[in-house]
Parts: C-alpha cells; structure tokens; sequence
C-alpha cells in the first residue's frame, strides 16, 4: 500500500484511489455472501457495494473535472483490500498489544482539516465517504509503519514505503503463524500487470481491463489506458 500525502489524498480522485495497492492472498476457502473474511471477520459483499457507491459519488467531482471515468470493479477492489489491510491490522495490534491511537488520531484530525477546507473541492455531502475511507487507509498504515519499526509514537509523520511494507510483511507472517486466514473472493484480485502483451490469449476488452486496473494502482497513472477500458462498460460498471 501506497500512502500519499494527506493533502492529496482530499482533492484528487485519481490520486485518492492510488492510496491503495496491495491485494490480499486468496485463501483457500470461498464463503457465499462475502467480499473476503479475516480471521473470524467478515466483510460481506453488501458492505463492499454500499461503500463502493458512497465513494464513487464522492470521486464524481474530480473525475468529472478529469475527463475521466474509472471502472467500479477497481473502486471495490481498492475497498476491498483497504478494508482487510485495516482488519488484519486492527487484529495483530490488539494481539501484540499495540496502541497506535496518538499517530491515528493526530492524522485523522489533519485529513478532517483538509476536508473542511472550503479549497479542498469537496461537499459536505461527500466528506463521509472520502472520510471513511482514508480513516481505514490512516489506521492500518499507523499499524504498518510501528511494526515496521520506524514510528516513535506520538510522532506526526508519514511512513515511508519501506516502513510499510515492511509492517505489512511481519503482519502477514504473524496472521500465516497464527491461524488468522485471510480469504478474499477471486473477482477482487489485482492483476498488478501493466502489459498490453499478455502471455496467454485474451480478448481486447480483457487486456484493456488489465492495463486499466494496473493504471489505477500508480501515483500517476495515465487517463487514456484507464478511459481505453472503461469506455467498452455500460453505464452500471464505471464511476464517472
């Protein structure tokens, strides 16, 4: 996972949906209903859609203001990976006793800050949504970078991609040692591939998909791959 700084995290929608980019391995065992279950968590689907609207509505704005609509199968699956990252983080620190909450909380409070700031380019009405989701972003990567060992508590800082994955390694050896399984459904799967020239034959629309979902996932991803794809959805399956 990719955090940016808080303030760009606000205004662009592009940029806000690149906050995120770690899927999650998929567990052995599928459960109906679910979007993915974390240990003895479950996130079902119904949460996954209901959340996936608020954003896209949220990101309407910015999008519009870019010329650019995203597909909504990469708002759930960036939803879907926040929301187990932030599951999975929230286990392993009351599992090893750790208190993240001075780091959180200072941070939460600078994002509501850049909320509520008239120039920020985001409604009232829509503040809930980027809210919510940046506030699972915030707590597991405060999670994240203790473990990682680089954060002094207290301090208001943002990690470093090294802290992070780092974190995130030692969060997933203890969840692997531990029991904790960790199953997300195979549609919310990132490729992570940014090939036009796949490997093995595919339709047009298929590898437009697999451009545009690796586009999403970078700091400064290129509107004309994404647009290529969603251009071929109907109306129901794109955000903007």
């Amino acid at each position: 996972m990719k955090v940016r700084a808080v303030g760009a995290v606000a205004v662009g929608a592009v940029a806000v949906l690149a906050l995120s980019g770690c899927g999650s391995d998929l567990g052995p065992d599928l459960h109906p209903g679910q979007a993915a279950v974390v240990g003895d968590h479950e996130i079902s689907m119904s949460e996954v859609d209901s959340r996936a609207d608020a954003y896209c509505t949220a990101l309407l704005p910015g999008l519009a203001q870019s010329e650019i609509a995203l597909p909504m199968s990469s708002i759930r699956d960036e939803l879907v990976s926040v929301m187990v990252d932030e599951n999975l983080a929230r286990q392993y620190a009351e599992a090893n006793d750790i208190d993240v909450s001075d780091v959180y909380e200072a941070n939460l409070a600078q994002l509501d800050q850049q909320l509520n700031d008239p120039t920020s380019g985001v409604s009232e009405e829509n503040r809930g949504a980027i809210r919510d989701f940046n506030r699972m972003v915030i707590y597991s990567s405060s999670v994240q970078s203790e473990v990682g060992g680089s954060l002094s508590r207290g301090q208001k800082k943002l990690p470093t991609d090294q802290e992070l994955a780092k974190g995130k390694q030692e969060i997933e050896t203890w969840a692997q040692a531990n029991g904790v399984e960790v199953s997300v459904d195979p549609r919310f799967e990132l490729s992570g591939d940014d090939s036009t020239a796949l490997s093995f034959a595919v339709s047009d629309t298929t590898k437009l998909a697999e451009v545009a979902r690796a586009e999403v996932g970078k700091a400064q991803p290129d509107p004309k791959k994404i647009t290529a794809y969603t251009d071929t959805l109907p109306a129901s399956q794109k955000c903007g």
